[in-house]
């Protein structure tokens, strides 16, 4: 086979082509973003799951009832729309003047809503490991010396087709005008006789057409059948990526970028194969050279009909005289706290006390959420990240890591000493907030959802490759590493009830200091860059050193939260709460709870973790 040696880099021809097919996947689905957003706002997290969801339906059609491909298909196509319509027209609907962290929460639980409606299709009686899946077009063709299948052409004709339909769409047709009218001011739309809530149903629709045609594509150009796999967040970066480099406003540029990442993701993979996660740092080092140098200030503002931060109203005028209304608060707060340490003592068994601890530390890491986006306006989905930071960090200065700086075996390394507990996690909150300040540097460019996309790919990279390296893991990539109890004041706290004290107490100190810098100047001021930049400026508080100490402030904590999850799990991976579906799951706790309450996390940690393990059939907590 022709290879081409480029440097350290081999480059064949079959890896460059089948990197293109998976670009060309990545960037219809890349349309699907970039449609959404530029008709309400929105990043739709949801519009993988759904595709997947039609991809295992036709497959079911073909394989269990014997149907045509192509009557399945156009089926299977059909019910995607259907399915983005009705999620439309049921939750994103409602939510039209809501602030954009809670439809973001929406999307995320409409994508677990896909899922669990794919898992819920009964499985074809013939599948197998053999079984391939159904494509338009089958058979095998050489062109020189790369191997083409019948799906990799379905790919290379359609998607250029989608990708010049839907620009002939939005910039040709009325309904496309009116489209981006709509996206450009709600109100001044709606005043020229446009319905924007009838033209966000259409734009779902088409989304959801797309959607399920581009997995359709993907399963039949892979062949898999046996299996076949939900998006991921590998999947979803990639997109997402490829809708950063397209600003969030071309479909070819969107189209052209997925090509890219298709294409390197490839040749990366294939010269670096033990080098885990380098894909993922590549990705990441691609989304902010686009935010720094492409994204302009004037393409991310957002109109006050799409307002992202939600706003607290002030208690009215004629109850603030009230005495039990002012000490209200305090008084609740006291009442849950005398519960929460009496729980333990109630409940002996150790895994619930397991439990109890970590829904205070998620607690915890979701209250960094509060701070970040009900202060600042701003969302972050690499909290878990930074908590992964602090839990891997923690483990590596307590047990003396070696740390190593340069390539192959000209470097400089240092092994650290080994830290006691309070000085180890003491730094490793002050290293992650001063990583979460230099990501904070992209909100000096972008702002609220397009910045919670950033920090998506940079979550997936620290999980992926960051947390995979020898100093955090003490020795290769997957390694589990064993996380021991600290000892404060010759107090051990091996015992789960003890841990669950200590956890209970770092987040009442913690929720304690945030109150009161929530009424210092900091935090006036925080929320005043939040509502108007300008306006804050004209009184001497620069916007943008205020945004960086948020987010300095919001890393520390989920730093700090995910060391005392590490220790409480005793031995943590990657996948032991540090993932990016951990950082969505943070979220959805800050949402639900209240976003602008210091409290609000606690309500959403019950919720969200809380209820599922309560629940009498529960396998999570015997």
């Amino acid at each position: 086979m022709l290879s081409l040696p480029l440097g350290a880099f081999t480059v064949t021809k079959q890896v460059v082509f089948d990197g293109l097919v998976s670009g060309l996947v990545y960037g219809v689905l890349a349309l699907g973003i970039v449609l959404i957003y530029r008709s309400s706002r929105i990043i739709n997290f949801s519009v993988g799951a759904i595709g997947a969801f039609c991809s295992t339906l036709l497959l079911l059609l073909v394989s269990q009832f014997k149907w045509n491909f192509w009557p399945a298909a156009i089926v299977s196509i059909v019910v995607g729309g259907v399915f983005a319509a009705a999620v439309e027209s049921t939750v994103i609907t409602r939510l039209f003047r809501a602030p954009r962290v809670i439809v973001l929460v929406a999307t995320i639980g409409i994508a677990q809503v896909a899922q669990a409606a794919q898992f819920a299709l009964p499985r074809p009686d013939d599948l197998s490991s053999l079984t391939i899946y159904p494509a338009a077009y089958n058979g095998l063709w050489h062109v020189g010396n790369v191997r083409v299948q019948g799906g990799e052409i379905c790919v290379l004709v359609a998607v250029p087709l989608l990708t010049i339909a839907l620009n002939w769409f939005l910039t040709r047709t009325n309904t496309g005008k009116a489209v981006r009218a709509a996206a450009a001011n709600a109100d001044r739309a709606r005043l020229s006789g446009i319905n924007p809530k009838l033209l966000s149903t259409l734009v779902w629709t088409i989304a959801g057409l797309l959607s399920a045609t581009s997995f359709i594509l993907l399963a039949g150009a892979t062949g898999q059948a046996n299996g076949l796999a939900t998006v991921g967040a590998n999947t979803l970066s990639r997109v997402l990526g490829a809708a950063l480099l397209a600003r969030m406003t071309s479909f070819p540029k969107a189209l052209v970028a997925g090509i890219g990442i298709g294409v390197v993701e490839a040749v990366v993979t294939y010269n670096s194969l033990a080098q885990t996660g380098l894909r993922d740092g590549l990705l990441f080092l691609a989304v902010i050279v686009a935010t720094l140098f492409i994204a302009r200030r004037s393409d991310n503002n957002e109109d006050q009909s799409f307002s992202f931060a939600p706003r607290t109203k002030p208690v009215p005028e004629r109850l603030r005289s009230i005495w039990w209304v002012n000490a209200l608060p305090r008084m609740l707060g006291f009442i849950g706290l005398m519960i929460a340490v009496a729980l333990p003592m109630l409940v002996n068994k150790p895994s619930r006390q397991i439990l109890y601890a970590r829904m205070l530390i998620q607690a915890l890491i979701a209250l960094s959420i509060v701070i970040l986006t009900g202060w600042s306006g701003q969302v972050s989905l690499a909290q878990a990240a930074f908590a992964g930071i602090g839990a891997f960090g923690y483990a590596a200065l307590a047990n003396g890591n070696r740390i190593g700086l340069g390539y192959g075996a000209h470097r400089v390394s240092y092994t650290f000493p080994k830290l006691p507990a309070l000085p180890a996690i003491i730094l490793i909150t002050l290293v992650c907030a001063g990583i979460a300040a230099l990501i904070g540097t992209g909100a000096l460019r972008v702002r609220g959802l397009l910045l919670a996309a950033v920090t998506f790919t940079f979550g997936l990279a620290v999980a992926q490759y960051l947390l995979q390296r020898p100093f955090f893991t003490g020795g290769g990539p997957g390694v589990p590493v064993e996380v021991n109890r600290p000892m404060f004041a010759s107090v051990n706290f091996n015992g789960q009830r003890a841990y669950y004290y200590l956890s209970l107490f770092a987040l009442t100190a913690t929720m304690m200091f945030v109150a009161r810098l929530r009424k210092s100047g900091f935090g006036r001021s925080a929320i005043g860059v939040r509502d108007n930049a300008d306006s804050a400026a004209a009184y001497t508080v620069s916007p943008s050193l205020t945004k960086l100490r948020v987010f300095a402030l919001s890393g520390a904590i989920a730093g700090l939260g995910g060391a005392l999850l590490g220790v409480l799990f005793g031995t943590v991976t990657t996948k032991s709460g540090f993932t990016v579906e951990d950082s969505l799951q943070s979220v959805s706790i800050a949402v639900i709870g209240g976003v602008g309450a210091v409290s609000g996390p606690i309500l959403g940690a019950l919720w969200v973790i809380g209820i599922p393990a309560f629940w009498p059939a529960s396998k999570i907590v015997p």
